[in-house]
């Protein structure tokens, strides 16, 4: 699908300019208000957030929408359209972070976003949008910035090593990607990882090397994409990944970070965004 035609601004190193202090974006739902509403977009406007994080998905006429889950035409119909947020913010400073819930989005969402004349420095696209979609089109990464979710890497990698697997595992794999970067090293808080993932990660235990090669593979994938950052569950925060990640110089963007000591390592890592609820909270931490 043709994009939208848009000066070559190049939003890769825009945005890596800008995550010099760790941006601060404001999750659907944050401060107590409902999901994919436009009070929880009123709320990050209210409390100084960097960017809004609004879920995108096509309804069954072609119109975008801000919903997380799939729906009915009925309830489709009851969920504000995507032009709703454009005019709330377009006046404003804040960035507009779109968790793509389906792939067919990205590229109508780009070319909504232009043609109500937003820069490329404020348009950022997290969620379902894969490895295979920047490295086919690398001029994406001149018009919007990435956070690629490390769960799309990884899936990516693992297809692409899909041979060095038994099939049992290759299944548990592509089912919970983040199943692997839990190894004996990862010393990650118990109210953070449930027994469930611990117990599979002993059953499915993959060699050493194995997976340093897999580490290998999602940085290269990162730096190959250009990607402004790769998105994480806070829980990553304590596992081998989010290491090479940053000394492969990928920035790491942090999601759904609610709690003190969890912005505190974000903070202790050199996290570049964080996605939370608390914008008061997270913005109170980074300010002592």
């Amino acid at each position: 699908m043709m994009i939208s035609t848009e000066p070559n601004n190049n939003s890769f190193q825009m945005m890596r300019m800008r995550m010099e202090r760790p941006l601060i974006t404001a999750h659907s739902g944050c401060e107590g208000t409902g999901i994919d509403t436009m009070e929880s977009i009123d709320m990050a406007l209210l409390y100084g957030a960097d960017a809004i994080e609004i879920d995108v998905r096509v309804d069954p006429f072609g119109f975008l929408r801000i919903s997380h889950d799939p729906l009915s035409l009925e309830d489709y119909l009851k969920k504000n359209p995507l032009d709703d947020v454009f005019r709330r913010v377009f006046p404003t400073s804040l960035l507009i972070n779109f968790d793509l819930k389906e792939e067919a989005a990205l590229y109508k969402t780009i070319n909504a976003a232009y043609d109500y004349g937003f820069p490329t420095e404020r348009l950022i696209f997290s969620g379902c949008t894969t490895p295979d979609q920047l490295l086919n089109e690398p001029e994406l990464a001149d018009k919007a910035s990435f956070f690629l979710n490390l769960e799309c890497v990884l899936k990516y990698v693992y297809e692409h090593r899909k041979g060095e697997f038994t099939q049992e595992v290759f299944t548990i794999l592509m089912e919970d990607p983040f199943i692997l970067m839990i190894d004996d090293e990862s010393v990650i808080p118990e109210v953070y990882l449930s027994k469930a993932v611990k117990v599979r990660q002993k059953l499915y235990a993959v060699s050493r090397t194995l997976r340093e090669k897999i580490c290998e593979d999602t940085v290269r994938i990162y730096q190959e994409t250009r990607a402004a950052a790769a998105n994480m569950p806070k829980f990553l925060l304590w596992t081998q990944i989010a290491a090479k990640l940053k000394d492969g110089n990928v920035p790491l963007s942090v999601w759904t970070v609610n709690e003190p000591e969890m912005v505190q390592r974000c903070l202790e890592v050199g996290a570049s965004n964080i996605t939370t609820k608390k914008i008061q909270l997270t913005k109170q931490i980074m300010n002592q």
